[in-house]
């Protein structure tokens, strides 16, 4: 069932979350300083770390993803949500009027949708930083190597298999109207990024010293000469 399943996944959750509780309690009992005190730092922030940030994380497939699912009574929720989010795209950009990927109640769908976009701006993201980092980890060109193939296999051959579905689609899409407005809004949009418009300001100004002040003689007189020259210190 799936609230037994559900338990099962928090049984993980709930043992790191028991450890750090011990470690904590241990951390305040033995001595300052020692290695064992270190030791215990170390276990609580590794385990409420890990369960945190990682198990509970719903958007990887660790324990976070799976109560989700089963408290949703959904599975495959991953990429069942993905289709979702991909048709309500296509409906947004081409005002495509296919039926959805499945028949569901309207709530589930809003929520599958909502949770599919996220997920794929989240993969985006993540990847893009796995990339990053390992081109700056690895010498090169084996930084090069992992980061097109970082960026390769998790981000573009995705995207071109979402093009490739709307390059099917593409007497229905011309059809519509909407479809033609992001067209156009996208050449306009990319356009505007590779025309050589000047984005260069000139403008006037006049240099100024930071402090000054006026000098003036106590008495009616003349200058015959000027002892300081520009760059001169003068104290």
């Amino acid at each position: 069932s799936h609230q037994a399943r559900r338990e099962i996944a928090l049984a993980g959750i709930r043992a790191e979350i028991c450890l750090s509780a011990l470690a904590l309690a241990l951390w305040h009992v033995v001595p300052d300083g020692g290695t064992l005190q270190s030791l215990c730092f170390l276990v609580v922030t590794v385990a409420l770390v890990s369960s945190l940030l990682v198990n509970l994380n719903p958007f990887m497939r660790f324990d976070g993803y799976y109560i989700l699912s089963d408290s949703m009574g959904l599975e495959n929720l991953q990429s069942r949500s993905c289709n979702f989010a991909r048709w309500k795209l296509r409906h947004f950009l081409f005002g495509l009027t296919d039926e959805p990927p499945e028949s569901l109640p309207p709530t589930t769908q809003r929520f599958m949708t909502i949770f599919g976009f996220t997920l794929l701006i989240y993969r985006f993201f993540l990847f893009s930083g796995i990339a990053f980092l390992v081109y700056h980890l690895f010498f090169q060109p084996l930084g090069v190597i992992l980061f097109l193939v970082e960026i390769s296999v998790f981000i573009a051959l995705p995207i071109l298999g979402e093009v490739s579905q709307w390059w099917k689609q593409r007497n229905e899409i011309w059809g519509q109207k909407r479809a033609r407005i992001s067209i156009i809004g996208a050449c306009a949009i990319c356009l505007l990024f590779l025309s050589p418009i000047n984005r260069e300001i000139t403008v006037y100004g006049v240099i100024a010293a930071e402090e000054n002040f006026a000098v003036y003689a106590p008495a009616p007189a003349y200058i015959t000469a000027v002892r300081v020259k520009n760059g001169t210190a003068v104290v």
